[in-house]
């Protein structure tokens, strides 16, 4: 009798190319968007290329009584001092955020803080010769510095709160078809309890960080009142309202 032995045919499943590049294709993105985030973060900097770099961090202190800090928005820019054209750093530009704001504080703890510290998150440099600006509002705040090996925090003195005059800008217009009212209306500042003229206020009075109250009115409108808290660095306000015309 005879006999064989027969082998099954092995069948390889063959690897889809659509499959296979669509993994990659991720795996590349997952690999790009890591290493952004380490970078961005300092990671690597401070693993891999600390003998080379390193960080430079802004903080600032402003004293608790601010209004709204949170509202307050601080920008930092880093520049290269080569005393010519002082070229700026690309994509190096910093927010200073509120690391300790008071509405964040346990409902128990109601002591207002020493003082709002602001700072930013590092940014890890060659060391060498340095300037940064910091911008807030009309404010500019200029600083150069040589940054050695061992990183340095700058601490700026922005000058605190400064009350500053407020300047009003007003415009009126009629809430039912939109024609501008504003030549023959008026406003008035609640002063000492009463609506006053604006031209009364003195201007060392009519100052920043404080809650003011307007009433803007025009000969048969109905008046419109806004009650505003100014920050101590807004000094310029703009008020549009549209008044109803009044019932007949």
């Amino acid at each position: 009798m005879l006999t064989s032995n027969v082998e099954e045919p092995v069948f390889s499943q063959k690897k889809n190319p659509l499959q296979r590049a669509i993994l990659i294709f991720f795996l590349a993105v997952f690999i790009a968007v890591s290493g952004w985030f380490l970078w961005d973060a300092g990671i690597i900097h401070r693993i891999f290329l600390w003998p080379w770099f390193s960080p430079v961090t802004v903080s600032m202190q402003l004293p608790p009584a601010i209004q709204d800090p949170e509202d307050m928005q601080f920008r930092v820019f880093y520049f290269i001092d080569d005393e010519n054209t002082i070229p700026e750093i690309d994509k190096a530009a910093r927010l200073l955020i509120l690391r300790n704001n008071p509405k964040d504080r346990k409902r128990q703890d109601t002591s207002p803080p020493e003082r709002l510290v602001f700072s930013s998150k590092p940014l890890w440099l060659r060391p060498g010769k340095y300037r940064i600006k910091i911008v807030s509002g009309p404010r500019i705040w200029w600083h150069s510095f040589v940054l050695g090996k061992e990183g340095m925090t700058i601490q700026p003195d922005f000058g605190g709160i400064t009350k500053r005059t407020l300047g009003v800008r007003i415009h009126t217009a009629d809430a039912l078809t939109g024609k501008d009212i504003t030549a023959k209306s008026r406003y008035s500042i609640l002063y000492n309890g009463r609506w006053v003229q604006p031209e009364t206020i003195p201007a060392e009075r009519l100052l920043t960080d404080a809650v003011w109250k307007f009433r803007l009115e025009a000969d048969g409108y109905v008046p419109s009142v806004f009650s505003l808290k100014i920050g101590w660095f807004q000094d310029e306000l703009a008020i549009e309202a549209s008044l109803t015309p009044e019932q007949e």
